[in-house]
């Protein structure tokens, strides 16, 4: 019990420290970003990762994570934020990646959001809009 307890704290240290991130920080090291004179454009895989963890995160300190909750656990918020996220701003919807400004904007706005405010799809947050992001 222990051990799956630490395992999910150090997961939920990973997802924090993802989210976290200056945007300098995030664009330097997001692999495969590429700089454009217009920007830079973020694949669509990455940006996907960057919403998943950003709900999650924002699921963790509105106290929705642990038993009888939202999620059992970080795995799941991850999996299922994942999954929801990819079927709104993945390759297949954002096939030229997305603009790293307006994601940027969009990490900003669902982070914040009241817990009250429920973000069951990150369409709500209109900084987080595909119309908003996809290039």
């Amino acid at each position: 019990m222990m051990r799956a307890t630490f395992g999910c704290l150090l997961g939920l240290a990973g997802l924090v420290g993802v989210v976290s991130c200056s945007s300098q920080h995030r664009s330097a090291s997001a692999v495969g970003t590429t700089q454009t004179t217009g920007g830079a454009i973020v694949p669509s895989k990455v940006a996907v990762q960057y919403v998943a963890a950003t709900r999650c995160n924002r699921e963790h300190v509105c106290n929705q994570i642990g038993a009888g909750k939202r999620y059992d656990s970080v795995e799941d918020c991850t999996r299922d934020s994942w999954r929801d996220t990819h079927a709104e701003l993945g390759v297949e919807r954002c096939p030229n990646g997305v603009n790293e400004s307006a994601l940027d904007k969009c990490l900003y706005d669902l982070g914040t959001q009241v817990c009250s405010t429920p973000v069951a799809n990150v369409q709500r947050v209109a900084t987080c809009r595909r119309q908003m992001l996809c290039l």
